[in-house]
């Protein structure tokens, strides 16, 4: 075998690996009994530094050198420099820290689920200083080993290339044009009639539904699973995708929303190029691509009529006839702009000031500026001022309500309204590819835009930054531009 040849075979071996992995931490968070944290925490770090030694195998140097030295194709070249940068980051984290993360996650975790209940910041808090303290030790080691700060080196973690001040002249605009546009559609929607479908709505028949949607959007059941945890995702591996929600019985929008966002997400894992599936170039571009492909099916392909006409007669048939159920009306009902605290139930427009609120204080919790204990404080006058929202005393629907921190997933938010961005974009590319998509989706088929996701964006995996891929497939570079123009299209 030659020295390329010999490093496949090693990171497919690491890909079986971290599938393990992947599938442990979905069970921990959909199955696992809270007295197995402890044990479930030491066997998960086990593992993480047994996937780092593989990583950092000294063998690997001498193949990556003798490879670099080879002819190779250009997927081949773009995987092998991958294979160099995951060494890189992989050998800036010492096996302890791993340990010590991954521990403190469980125990933060834990803490989470029962202080989110019972609306306890100062419970959680307790079990996040201990973690944040190990994300900012790793943050700074990853920085150090990359050139960069240690929050841009966490959001290189999720978007190669990526910065703190890219994610600032991104979201500047945004800043400024939001409230206006929040405000005019508010207005605007307060002059229409609806009808409010009246509960409650079992759980068992949502799932119905929720299947049905999911089928509707190409699911593949023979590789996955609709579960249910405390905070819907999307986990699992390309070949074994698990997604969650979860239930209310006084509404069924949310969740059957939740399940399509997280379908989104599936359909990427599993769409992924096979000849490149368990090497560096046959992941997912960034998770910016990930949002954005869960949102294109969210709330580019759920939020139509054509989807509407679609959704009807399956809530007929789980809930009885209701006038709320008619197609014209649930459109609006799904698009229904309110003001809220709850990041996940959010409409669309007024979405991305959920992920502004996060993306301010993220980058002064890693710096220090910021306390763990201040994080209520500067939760409630962001939420003031961006959405007019007040959670003062109710940590639930205020800094408890996401999971992302308790699992140490520090730099993760920007990637949400980069992601509504990139939905915005790539389905204006679409329509002008597809002159015919309107009429082929009010006849039924909402398989086009999935498909033309798949050749220009799945199939690429990792060969190109976020940045480059977007202007690749739109011509365009990224921007909020496109974001602006469909809020005033659907809502103005």
């Amino acid at each position: 075998m030659t020295a390329y040849a010999d490093l496949k075979a090693h990171y497919d071996t690491i890909y079986r690996l971290e599938h393990l992995q992947s599938i442990a931490t979905w069970d921990r968070m959909v199955n696992m009994p809270s007295g197995s944290a402890k044990a479930r925490a030491e066997a998960q770090g086990e593992f993480e530094a047994l996937i780092q030694k593989m990583q950092m195998d000294p063998a690997l140097e001498t193949l990556l050198r003798a490879a670099h030295d080879a002819e190779l194709a250009p997927e081949e070249a773009a995987n092998l420099a991958l294979m160099s940068r995951q060494r890189l980051v992989a050998s800036a984290v010492p096996e302890a820290l791993l340990r010590r993360r991954a521990e403190a996650i469980s125990a933060a975790y834990q803490a989470w689920v029962k202080a989110k209940g019972q609306n306890d910041w100062a419970a959680f808090a307790k079990t996040l200083k201990p973690l944040l303290v190990c994300v900012r030790e790793r943050a700074e080691r990853l920085g150090d080993a990359l050139g960069l700060s240690p929050y841009d080196a966490l959001l290189d973690e999720y978007d190669r290339g990526l910065t703190l001040k890219d994610v600032q002249a991104l979201f500047a605009p945004v800043v400024e044009w939001l409230p206006e546009m929040i405000d005019a559609v508010i207005a605007k929607q307060a002059e229409e009639t609806f009808i409010r479908p009246v509960g409650p709505f079992s759980i068992d028949a949502q799932k119905k539904v929720g299947i049905a949607a999911m089928t509707i959007f190409g699911f593949d059941f023979d590789r996955g699973r609709l579960d249910v945890s405390q905070h819907p995702f999307s986990g699992g591996t390309s070949e074994d995708l698990r997604i969650t929600t979860r239930y209310r019985e006084d509404q069924f929008l949310p969740s059957l929303l939740g399940i399509i966002h997280e379908t989104g997400h599936a359909r990427y894992q599993g769409g992924l190029p096979m000849p490149w599936r368990g090497q560096p170039i046959g992941v997912a571009c960034s998770t910016s691509m990930h949002e954005g492909q869960s949102l294109s099916f969210e709330k580019q392909l759920a939020l139509t009529p054509a989807f509407a006409r679609l959704l009807s007669p399956l809530l007929v048939e789980a809930f009885g006839s209701q006038a709320a159920f008619e197609p014209d009306n649930l459109l609006m009902l799904m698009t229904r702009v309110n003001r809220g605290k709850i990041r996940v139930d959010a409409d669309e427009v007024t979405y991305p000031a959920h992920v502004l609120l996060r993306s301010e204080i993220e980058p002064a919790l890693i710096a220090g500026d910021v306390g763990v204990d201040d994080i209520p404080a500067w939760w409630d006058e962001r939420m003031a001022r961006l959405l007019d929202v007040d959670t003062r005393g109710d940590h639930g629907g205020g800094a408890l309500q996401d999971v992302h921190w308790c699992q140490g997933m520090f730099g993760y938010f920007p990637s949400y309204l980069m992601g509504a961005m990139i939905a915005a974009q790539l389905k204006a590319a679409y329509k002008v590819a597809t002159p015919d998509h309107e009429s082929r989706a009010m006849a039924g088929d909402l398989s086009g835009y999935p498909n033309w996701l798949q050749d220009n964006v799945w199939l690429a995996g990792a060969q190109f930054s976020t940045g480059d891929l977007v202007a690749r497939i739109t011509g365009k570079p990224l921007s909020s531009s496109a974001l602006k123009a469909h809020f005033e299209e659907r809502y103005l």
